[in-house]
């Protein structure tokens, strides 16, 4: 989940939407930490994409 919140800062840092990253990455840690508890089989990887 780490990796995913690193990825999301770089994106929105990248994108000039610094006012938004700790909120993003909020999200994104929480939807992530659901979807290997509850969405993914273990072994199994997910991604993350931002538009």
């Amino acid at each position: 989940m780490g990796a995913s919140r690193d990825f999301v800062s770089g994106v929105l840092t990248e994108w000039r939407l610094h006012t938004l990253i700790e909120d993003i990455r909020l999200c994104v840690s929480e939807l992530a930490t659901n979807g290997l508890l509850h969405g993914v089989p273990p072994g199994r990887e997910f991604s993350v994409v931002l538009h």
